[in-house]
């Protein structure tokens, strides 16, 4: 498997970014992240393989995060930064 974390995180950051201001929820991220996997790989095992790994990658939802803030933490991520 090729790392392609960066434009991973980069993708869900955007998919999450969609309503900068609603709250962020575990629920979104899990959705999402085989959203991106699927746009990315096709639907399938391997992208039930990447979903879990994106899961793996992704911070933890602050109390109060919202949506904006939290695709923020992910192009920070996505750069190497650390959050």
């Amino acid at each position: 498997m090729a790392d392609h974390t960066p434009l991973l995180l980069l993708n869900l950051a955007d998919r999450i970014d969609q309503f900068p201001h609603a709250a962020m929820t575990q629920k979104l991220v899990e959705a999402q992240a085989l959203n991106v996997a699927e746009a990315m790989y096709g639907p399938g095992a391997y992208s039930e393989q990447i979903e879990h790994h994106l899961l793996t990658q992704v911070p933890p939802i602050r109390p109060g995060d919202t949506r904006g803030e939290y695709a923020a933490r992910l192009r920070l991520m996505a750069t190497g930064a650390a959050v």
